[in-house]
């Protein structure tokens, strides 16, 4: 029907536009914490280091919420959502026990990374029992590999070659589903 095509639409242009400006902050993170650092008057230059992580734990997260949108459709699987997102949490803080004394904040920004991913994982699985939303999921899930990958190819680079990936990442997501976007 013209509704589900339009969530499907939709849906993959949300988690695509959070793509764009993930790779875009994590791959700029050094001159978005230095922004950040001129308006508060405060050197937090080591952050830029974790930036990457957390924009993509943070991407991640649309995920999750794609998934929570779907499962609060339908009052049988609404319930679950505790079930599969609490032993998240409780990951969540066994990693940041375990990381965080070696890797300080890498480990906590890795322990967060690592917690939504399963968090976004369970509850996508819990949403395929409450609804068969026809989502564009093969290209979903594909922006994953390729948004991780922009940022491990840019992270670390000079001013330029970041933007020459991230114009790249965009040329890619056009061609993955261009005619949607």
């Amino acid at each position: 029907t013209e509704g589900w095509r339009r969530v499907r639409v939709l849906s993959f242009f949300a988690v695509a536009a959070v793509s764009c400006a993930t790779v875009g902050v994590g791959l700029f993170a050094p001159e978005v914490v230095s922004l950040a650092g001129m308006l508060s008057k405060n050197d937090w230059s080591p952050a830029a280091q974790v930036v990457p992580l957390l924009v993509m734990g943070g991407f991640l997260r649309v995920y999750y919420l794609v998934a929570f949108a779907v499962i609060m459709g339908n009052k049988g699987t609404s319930r679950w959502i505790a079930v599969v997102t609490v032993p998240a949490a409780i990951m969540n803080i066994w990693l940041n026990a375990l990381w965080i004394p070696e890797d300080g904040m890498n480990g906590a920004a890795s322990a967060t990374l690592v917690s939504w991913a399963v968090a976004a994982l369970a509850l996508g699985i819990l949403s395929r029992k409450a609804r068969k939303v026809p989502f564009k999921f093969l290209q979903a899930a594909m922006l994953i590999p390729l948004v991780a990958g922009a940022l491990w190819v840019g992270v670390g680079q000079g001013l330029l070659v970041r933007a020459a990936v991230l114009v790249g990442y965009v040329a890619v997501l056009a061609a993955l589903d261009g005619r949607d976007l």
